[in-house]
């Protein structure tokens, strides 16, 4: 196991994403990407005094990738935010070109004065879940890993209810959607299939919900978002 002094152990615990608790629209994903070393990301946790949610924009410079957030050359767009970004947009009935998702990625998505709270069932970062489980397991038995996780989801949930509800909830993964029904416990969430491929939505007063396949699933084409972007903004 790895030293309790390096603070990846707290970060696993304390570390949610980015965003801001308060905000209008949230995105809840399997664990925080990334295949640097953990410790780059503990110690930029770590700065700002170890907050459970950071500044995108922020976090990403102190871990030196700015590639997300510059102006020139262009951002690219990072590949699992796009698709989330393309699906808000929709549902928002706003520009979604790439253009416009480039610029809502470089200046809003994420950060503490804005609309989204862009966070993860895991505080660990990994290039897939099954990366994630195995640092979480060099850190952790199975019984602290699976209390940890319960943690986490029962901390989100009482966030989504203790108080003003968000209006969309975007939970993405669908090998988690297990874990995401719990925090949606009190939502009847219906199957929908967009363009061959699974979600379920629902909504509770002025909240949608949805849980959705991971951007990065082979096979999804971009109208699979702006489906349920659609959908989403109908309920």
């Amino acid at each position: 196991m790895l030293a309790l002094g390096d603070g990846i152990r707290d970060k696993a615990r304390g570390f949610y994403g980015y965003g801001r608790w308060e905000a209008p629209y949230w995105f809840i994903g399997p664990e925080e990407g990334g295949d640097d070393a953990p410790e780059t990301r503990v110690a930029a946790w770590r700065q700002p005094g170890e907050p459970q949610l950071c500044d995108c924009i922020e976090f990403h410079k102190r871990i030196k990738i700015t590639k997300w957030h510059r102006e020139a050359p262009r951002a690219p767009l990072e590949r699992t935010w796009r698709p989330l970004m393309l699906l808000l947009m929709t549902f928002l009935d706003r520009d979604a070109g790439l253009e416009s998702l480039r610029r809502y990625q470089r200046a809003h998505w994420g950060v503490l004065n804005g609309e989204t709270c862009v966070i993860e069932l895991s505080g660990l970062p990994a290039a897939d879940g099954r990366k994630a489980k195995e640092l979480m397991l060099k850190l952790f038995n199975q019984v602290q890993f699976d209390n940890i996780l319960q943690e986490r989801r029962d901390f989100i949930r009482g966030k989504l209810r203790g108080g003003r509800p968000p209006e969309l909830v975007v939970m993405y993964g669908w090998g988690e959607r297990h874990r995401f029904k719990e925090i949606a416990a009190n939502c009847t969430l219906r199957d929908e299939t967009f363009r061959g491929f699974p979600a379920e939505i629902g909504r509770v007063d002025a909240t949608r919900i949805a849980i959705a396949q991971h951007p990065n699933r082979k096979g999804l084409v971009n109208a699979y978002w702006v489906d349920l972007g659609q959908r989403l903004r109908q309920l």
